[in-house]
């Protein structure tokens, strides 16, 4: 069993409840590949957008995993923000990011109050699983597992039971999600998570700007639908741009090989030239058992 593998089931043993984890929206994810951290595993999941305070307009912020260096040893999360044109990023890890955030992607609008340690145990969970679904095409990027504290479990808890009841509340009548402003900067929230909430309040820190653009879940998903249109359109264009210049080679190569072809051609006749045609059966019988002699020897 793969070390991803092994450490999902160890995860799902000490939820207790396997069922419980269904409620997290891990089929709307949305992931993107990623190499300019060879640090980090090759892909980043979508964590929602903020608004650039220069540009006006929203970025998108992605969370990266960096797997375990040691045994024991605690992954780090990392929110980065792009700039859609230089595709430049920014660190938003000395800031509270689940609060400072102006939109929160599906897989991590939590119903409740917005919590960095809560997503950043969502953030695991999806990591996990999704390690797991991609190894049937190759070998596992976690060589060491993660260790599955009781905060994490405990956070994970929270935030599943709470998309639970917003399905559940969701099938009796509409309900609205609002960003609470205020949280713990740790990565790991403390117990009193686990305490019931007080009731939420719209943030401070959706400005203008996002109202306008990102007034509804349904835009929320229509942007990110968007936006991974246009990622696997620029993969299906490198993906061209890299059977192209293959195609290139290839040709290079035929035309190398055809000239190596016509060379040992010419060899061939000048070897036989001015044999009869008994003598030349002759001499390819002799070559054909040499052949075998050589390779016997």
């Amino acid at each position: 069993m793969s070390v991803a593998k092994a450490n999902l089931a160890q995860l799902y043993t000490e939820i207790g409840d396997a069922n419980l984890l269904d409620h997290a929206p891990y089929d709307q994810i949305v992931t993107a590949s990623q190499y300019y951290d060879p640090r980090a595993i090759s892909f980043k999941i979508r964590f929602g957008y903020i608004v650039d305070k220069y540009s006006k307009r929203p970025q998108e912020i992605w969370v990266l995993f960096y797997p375990p260096t040691k045994e024991g040893r605690h992954p780090e999360m990392q929110f980065h923000s792009f700039d859609p044109d230089t595709n430049a990023f920014t660190k938003h890890d000395d800031s509270n990011i689940s609060t400072t955030v102006s939109a929160l992607a599906s897989a991590f609008n939590n119903p409740k109050k917005a919590a960095k340690g809560k997503h950043v145990a969502l953030a695991k969970y999806y990591y996990l699983k999704a390690l797991v679904s991609r190894e049937a095409g190759g070998a596992s990027e976690l060589e060491i597992p993660i260790p599955i504290t009781r905060t994490f479990v405990d956070s994970l808890r929270v935030v599943c039971r709470e998309f639970e009841e917003a399905k559940e509340r969701s099938s009796r009548s509409p309900s609205v999600t609002l960003i609470d402003d205020h949280d713990s900067v740790l990565s790991d929230p403390p117990e009193d998570l686990l305490e019931p909430t007080q009731p939420v309040k719209a943030t401070s820190t959706i400005t203008a700007e996002v109202s306008s653009v990102l007034t509804s879940n349904v835009n929320i998903q229509r942007l990110e639908t968007l936006l991974a249109v246009r990622d696997d359109e620029r993969e299906l264009e490198a993906s061209n741009s890299a059977l192209d210049a293959e195609e290139r080679v290839l040709k290079l190569q035929r035309r190398v090989n055809e000239d190596k072809q016509a060379k040992i051609n010419a060899r061939r006749q000048e070897a036989f030239k001015g044999m009869s045609l008994m003598d030349a059966f002759k001499l390819g019988g002799e070559m054909e058992r040499e052949e075998k002699r050589r390779k016997l020897a």
